[in-house]
């Protein structure tokens, strides 16, 4: 198992990092949804790596090194991505725990 299947397998919520790391470029895509825009394909974008929540805490693995800027545009997605997860889910026990683990994490860097 690469890491990268280590990261999913391990995770409670995963996605695939699609970018094109010379015009910056990406997009998560969340790994239960089986579908992957045509449009991504017209971006340049390949595969960069995974991002998900290991035991409420975040993990990256990247194919390649990203630069700091690119780091935390994709750490800012991700945590966009979580909120918007939680929002939907329908168990609040769930959301208040998730919440207090969010804002207990320190800084990630790639």
């Amino acid at each position: 198992m690469d890491k990268f299947e280590q990261l999913v397998s391990e995770a409670q919520f995963a996605v695939a990092i699609l970018c094109n790391l010379g015009t910056s470029d990406f997009e998560l895509i969340d790994l239960d949804s089986k579908q992957i825009p045509n449009i991504l394909s017209a971006r340049g974008l390949r595969f960069g790596g995974a991002m998900g929540l290991v035991n409420g805490l975040p993990r990256v693995a990247l194919a390649e090194p990203f630069d700091e800027k690119m780091c935390r545009a994709l750490i800012d997605a991700f945590l966009r991505l979580q909120r918007a997860e939680v929002l939907i889910s329908d168990c609040l026990p769930k959301r208040v725990e998730y919440l207090t683990r969010v804002y207990s994490i320190p800084k990630m860097i790639c």
